[in-house]
């Protein structure tokens, strides 16, 4: 008689606990003992999704734990690597200073060398004209000594074949004496 007398109040609030839950429990009965096959294979399905999901999740982590792993191996072989290579980038770099201050060393002694070697030159080239101008200036003055000393043409010509002998001699061991010393 009380359920009719809330169809005919309307809708509301029930606020006595005892009548709800028995309506509460008769809705639950009603509906879920006749779908209970059909919650329960929903709720197996769900929980074999969620399973599925747990179980593929812990594949992916175990994965990734493994990747991590060979990451961590491969970051380790890089930096042994980097170690090897900055090591042998700083050999390199003494070998090549040492190298570049070698090849700078030869080429400034190879600069000195034909420095010298035309010094040399021109020491040759002007001890040379020193002794063509000598040896005219010489020969000039033999052959006027020769001509004021001797009158006859005979005389005159014995001594400036004499003169000449005596200056080739002179002149053989100055030049020999030169070259000695340009040579050492």
């Amino acid at each position: 008689m009380h359920i009719f007398s809330l169809c005919h109040t309307g809708f509301g609030i029930n606020t006595n606990i005892l009548e709800t839950n028995v309506l509460n429990l008769a809705v639950v009965i009603y509906i879920l003992i006749p779908l209970n096959d059909v919650y329960v294979e929903i709720l197996e399905k769900r929980t074999k999704r969620i399973m599925d999901v747990i179980t593929l999740s812990r594949e992916r982590y175990e994965q990734s734990l493994a990747k991590l792993k060979k990451a961590k191996i491969r970051y380790a072989a890089v930096k042994y690597q980097a170690q090897r290579i900055r090591s042998r980038g700083r050999i390199f770099s003494k070998k090549y200073s040492l190298f570049l201050f070698t090849t700078f060393q030869e080429r400034q002694e190879r600069i000195l060398r034909i420095r010298r070697k035309k010094s040399i030159l021109f020491h040759r080239q002007a001890l040379r004209s020193l002794q063509s101008a000598l040896i005219k200036k010489i020969f000039k003055g033999v052959l006027k000594n020769c001509i004021t000393i001797a009158k006859d043409p005979e005389e005159q010509k014995l001594m400036l074949e004499g003169s000449l002998k005596r200056f080739v001699i002179v002149e053989k061991r100055r030049r020999k004496r030169i070259n000695d010393i340009l040579n050492s």
